[in-house]
């Protein structure tokens, strides 16, 4: 691809590699990070900084912040409110940046999107109550003189606060040539994103008629694209005193719970206390129809407005993103 069909496009552009995100809204196909030293792009979207690294897979990037404009290349600038803190963020490593263009979107679905993934991956910097050290800057700022490449690079890799230093803010991006992208796409031509961490799961069932039932879950639970992990789940035990400080314990270790109900479960009394520690340790829960052929009921402490959701893979995934 020229350089010219890809800085002159005025629509997305879908050939480039591509790096993927996922959210509550599905699936954001963010283009190929660029160096952000190098990036002078402009429309409207979605941006990503990222930083290197191993512990994030298979595509080596950690987001740190997500944001959104009417025009990149206003905000992909060293007068950006937060860019002193990518960079201490980022440490000794290079920092990249990704856009998902959104041509003739709203504000509005613009701020939508970019909150749905600040929730899904968490960056450092999105909500930090950190000021930027460049607001400080006295006097008002000037350009910054013309530089060689490799100069401008050590600057934004190396340049302490401009407390320290007399550079400027104005945007050292806006000068800088614009050079094509270079990457090596995946096999299929899209590019996996990075993940976060799974869900953590506690699965809430009635252990003397359905334990066939959560072993399904398990096993479920071991496929490739799973998103939630099981850490835990009702056990079989006499009711002694401390049995409920017990399953606090298991269910606060949790990010949700996931009740199974099958034909008896509105008797099981566990399955009930569970229920009911879940609400009051603020956790969400989803009630699963454990039998395809069977009248399953709800247990005796859910709320009438509960439903109880069909057990399908793709069903159980989406509820685990929150679509419910």
């Amino acid at each position: 691809m020229s350089e010219l069909s890809f800085f002159g496009s005025l629509s997305p552009v879908p050939l480039l590699p591509q790096i993927n995100f996922y959210s509550r809204l599905g699936l954001k196909s963010f283009c190929e990070p660029c160096p952000l030293y190098l990036s002078t792009l402009g429309g409207p979207g979605v941006y990503v900084l990222l930083v290197p690294s191993t512990a994030w897979g298979p595509r080596q990037y950690r987001p740190i912040y997500f944001g959104e404009s009417d025009d990149f290349s206003k905000r992909i600038t060293t007068s950006h409110e937060h860019y002193w803190d990518w960079m201490r963020e980022a440490g000794p490593a290079q920092v990249y940046v990704a856009y998902l263009w959104m041509y003739g979107s709203r504000q509005q679905d613009r701020l939508s999107t970019e909150q749905a993934l600040i929730d899904w991956y968490k960056p450092p910097i999105n909500g930090t109550t950190m000021l930027s050290s460049l607001r400080s800057l006295s006097p008002p700022l000037s350009p910054l003189p013309q530089a060689p490449m490799r100069s401008v690079f050590e600057f934004l890799k190396m340049a302490p606060p401009p407390s320290t230093s007399s550079v400027t803010s104005t945007s050292i991006l806006a000068g800088l040539a614009r050079l094509p992208i270079s990457s090596t796409p995946s096999a299929t031509g899209l590019i996996s994103p990075p993940r976060p961490a799974a869900v953590r799961a506690f699965i809430s069932f009635d252990y003397d008629h359905d334990a066939d039932l959560r072993v399904l879950l398990v096993g479920q639970a071991k496929n490739p694209d799973t998103p939630f992990e099981i850490h835990d789940w009702s056990v079989k035990e006499p009711f002694r005193s401390d049995w409920k400080e017990k399953v606090r314990e298991k269910i606060r270790r949790v990010d949700q719970v996931i009740v199974i109900c099958g034909e008896h479960t509105d008797a099981a009394a566990g399955v009930a206390a569970e229920l009911e520690i879940a609400r009051q340790e603020n956790k969400p829960y989803i009630l699963l129809w454990g039998y395809k052929e069977k009248n399953c009921r709800k247990p005796g402490t859910a709320r009438p407005e509960d439903k109880i959701y069909r057990w399908t893979w793709a069903n159980l995934k989406d509820l685990i993103h929150g679509d419910r």
